[in-house]
């Protein structure tokens, strides 16, 4: 597509970005809204497809329906002749994957950090029921501030659904499909996390798990080849971030984290571990070791590593090498055997009350510590997380670490009586709580939202994220929540708008390849925001293409023969036929014409009342 080139008489194209294997990409500047906008144009392969289109709008509106500072926005989806194109957002940076061939492997703080954000986004899809399909590095953006932002949401879908083969459109991301995914499979969330999980490994050793001479073969490395070892490639590794990615590699869905918000929690929980591990003298050691002497092979260098260390720690690697041989010699004349007790595989405790989790392990002759922690979803006295995980082989009176939900975390309730509601928003959020209902009082003794009472009051404790109710002084204008107006049809939302007192102040066309339209697909403010009586309301409604409004300039020159001809200009289309231009004329003028119209939009023009030429705008 060329520069300037203007698509709906909205968005202009600046400049060529590349290419992937669904579209080609665009920067953008959308003349209306003046901001930079990223456009993609559908390969002609899949703008011929009716079934995929279909699908394609309605993953696309979908996806355009979520609203998160780590996902890439869906702007608009749009037709321009045979051209299906998708508006997004325009994020200044690079891609992961040009990160990764640079950098990698990055340190492990930093790939837990940008794994994180990625399953926090993969987590709000999948609560509003959108699966990406398509997790890789080339469809996560770093902007600016290198924290990185999910595309494709929806939209990888629709692709995957339409031609999910292994001689197709997935070949370029065949390194980071689910196991499901390589035998055509259903796809679920935990696919997305499978690919979540090769991006990790890929982070943190410069390598995908899987490598093959063709697709076909890297596919079936992912359903029957057990995952690496993350060690193996890079020697730094803290166990605890390895045990994370070896699970969300497993090759059954059901042995993966049963969510998003599983895998952030876990993340979060080795975090503090994870600085631990790199703030100690082993850890340090192993860096030091690995960056020296680099021509060195990986045998060699882990040589130069135990002389270092060695001779480092004579003393105290002597006493403890004299400890354990006492320990073991101890362990044999006690129990006839220094390696101690059968092996046990490690149930899965989790989700489980603490008395029934206990319970389970020492059925399987398993010890166990127990650790409390703050959580606003699970229940108190029922298990947030263990270690080992569930599945791990160990030997028998191994210890479990169990991790227990001790219920929310409880804050202090603070002073918001005589604040103003904007300031006592504003507290309560800082002090990790939230407004909840809102009474007004009429009184002339304070002025209009200031705050009268509050419930509960301080110092009152409550789990966070809880609301505080709050009675304030009559300001004058009522505020309620807004209206969840996505779903109704274009007059049924301009009703609801005039019931609650609202004022529509734009509708906004979407156009369709479908023949329906009138459907609400987004509006401004979102469903629950607060909003005053009177305050404007935006809405995005679907039309069908064929009531688009079409906008452009005709011309036509007065033919040879008589001086005075009478010229008309004539337009047709679904509002019927009209006259836009007549006039007399000499031959050779040029007439340079305005037109508007919607859907097919015929012009026409006539020389003495007959008919020279027609043209379709």
């Amino acid at each position: 597509m060329e520069k300037d080139t203007m698509l709906q008489n909205r968005y202009k194209i600046i400049e060529y970005i590349g290419c992937g294997g669904m579209a080609e990409v665009y920067k953008a500047i959308d003349l209306l809204l003046e901001r930079e906008v990223a456009v993609k144009i559908l390969h002609p392969q899949f703008a011929s497809d009716e079934k995929f289109i279909a699908r394609f709008h309605r993953e696309a509106q979908s996806a355009a329906r979520l609203s998160y500072n780590s996902i890439v926005s869906v702007f608009d989806v749009g037709k321009e002749n045979d051209v299906y194109f998708i508006v997004m957002e325009y994020v200044h940076g690079e891609t992961l994957q040009k990160l990764i061939a640079r950098e990698a492997p990055l340190e492990p703080m930093r790939a837990l950090n940008i794994a994180r954000v990625i399953a926090k986004a993969l987590a709000r899809a999948h609560k509003r029921g959108i699966v990406h399909c398509d997790i890789k590095p080339h469809n996560i953006l770093m902007d600016e501030n290198s924290l990185p932002k999910v595309s494709d949401f929806g939209i990888a879908r629709a692709v995957s659904s339409s031609a999910v083969t292994l001689e197709g459109g997935i070949m370029g991301s065949v390194h980071y499909l689910s196991p499901e995914q390589a035998q055509g499979g259903h796809v679920t969330y935990s696919s997305d996390i499978y690919s979540l999980g090769v991006v990790l490994f890929e982070m943190l050793t410069g390598k995908v798990p899987f490598e093959g001479e063709t697709p076909v073969a890297v596919a079936l490395h992912h359903v029957q080849t057990p995952a690496p070892v993350l060690r193996d490639f890079v020697s730094n590794i803290p166990p605890q971030l390895e045990s994370v990615v070896l699970k969300t590699l497993a090759k059954q869905p059901t042995d993966r984290y049963r969510n998003a918000d599983d895998l952030v929690n876990d993340l979060d929980n080795i975090e503090t571990v994870l600085e631990g591990y790199e703030g100690s003298d082993a850890f340090a050691d192993t860096v030091l070791l690995d960056i020296v002497d680099v021509d060195k092979t990986p045998w060699q260098r882990r040589i130069d590593k135990i002389k270092e260390l060695w001779q480092k720690r004579f003393f105290k690697i002597a006493s403890v090498v004299v400890l354990l041989m006492f320990s073991f010699l101890g362990g044999h004349l006690l129990f006839g055997s220094f390696l101690g007790g059968a092996e046990v595989k490690v149930p899965n405790i989790v989700g489980k009350e603490i008395s029934q989790a206990q319970k389970m392990l020492s059925t399987k002759r398993l010890a166990y510590d127990t650790r409390e922690e703050s959580d606003d979803k699970v229940p108190p006295g029922f298990v947030i997380n263990q270690f080992p995980e569930a599945g791990s082989i160990v030997k028998e009176k191994r210890e479990i670490t169990i991790i227990v939900s001790k219920g929310p975390a409880l804050v202090t309730v603070p002073s918001l009586v005589g604040t103003n509601i904007d300031q006592a928003r504003a507290t309560l959020q800082k002090a990790q709580l939230k407004v909840g209902r809102v009474e007004e009082q009429d009184t002339k003794e304070k002025p209009p939202g200031t705050v009268l009472s509050q419930n509960p009051a301080p110092p009152a404790q409550i789990g966070e994220h809880s609301p505080v109710d709050l009675v304030v002084v009559y300001s004058g204008v009522k505020t309620i929540p807004m209206p969840e107006l996505r779903g109704m049809q274009d007059e049924e939302a301009k009703n609801t708008i005039a019931m609650f007192k609202l004022k529509l102040n734009e509708v906004i066309n979407q156009y369709t390849s479908s023949n329906t339209g009138g459907t609400v697909v987004d509006q401004t403010p979102s469903s629950g925001q607060e909003i005053k009586e009177g305050g404007k309301v935006t809405i995005t409604v679907t039309r069908p293409l064929s009531e688009q409004e079409k906008h452009g300039i005709v011309e036509f020159i007065v033919p040879t023969g008589k001086k005075g001809q009478d010229i008309k200009v004539v337009v047709t289309d679904t509002r019927g036929r009209r006259t836009v231009y007549e006039s007399s004329n000499d031959p050779g003028a040029r007439i340079r014409q305005t037109v508007d119209g919607v859907g097919t939009v015929r012009v026409q023009f006539y020389s003495n009342n007959q008919l020279l030429e027609e043209k379709l705008l």
